[in-house]
This record gives C-alpha cells, sequence and structure tokens, in this order.
C-alpha cells in the first residue's frame, strides 16, 4: 500500500513538474512575442518620425531657397534703381 501511495505522489509531483514547465515556457513565449511586437513597434515609430523629418527637412529647403530668391531678386531691384534715380547711390 505504502509503494502505490508512493508511486501516486511521485506522479503527481512529476505532473505538477510539467505543468508548471508548461506555464513557464507559455510565459516565456509571450514575452518574446511581446518583444517582437515592441521591436515591430519601435521600427514603426522610427520610420514614422524619419518619414515626418524629411518633409521638414523639404520644407525647410524651400524656406531658404524662397528666402534666397527673394534677396537675389532685392539686389537687383537695388541695382536698378541705383540705374534710374542715380542720387539714391549717396
Amino acid at each position: 500500500m505504502q509503494k502505490q501511495i508512493n508511486h501516486i505522489a511521485e506522479v503527481v509531483d512529476g505532473l505538477a513538474l510539467a505543468v508548471a514547465k508548461g506555464f513557464e515556457d507559455v510565459k516565456q513565449e509571450l514575452r518574446g512575442e511581446m518583444k517582437v511586437g515592441f521591436d515591430k513597434f519601435d521600427k514603426q515609430m522610427g520610420e514614422g518620425f524619419e518619414k515626418v523629418n524629411g518633409k521638414l527637412d523639404g520644407i525647410n529647403r524651400r524656406i531658404d531657397n524662397e528666402a534666397d530668391q527673394r534677396v537675389e531678386l532685392g539686389l537687383r531691384v537695388e541695382k536698378i534703381e541705383v540705374k534710374i534715380f542715380p542720387e539714391l547711390s549717396k
């Protein structure tokens, strides 16, 4: 009878260890999936920021080009004014 009780105890202990290991495996798998999900999210955010920064850089270049054109235009107008109104050159 004691042998049977000991055997049942061993089987129950083995089952408990197997269930605990199963839970640990599931837990590790979920952590891995969460990390992959976070890494994917992080990558998407980085790509999104790169796109936004690219658009901002384009806008900044356009503003700089327009400012340069205005300065050029101002210099050209100034040269014409001096030729038409020489008294402005003083």
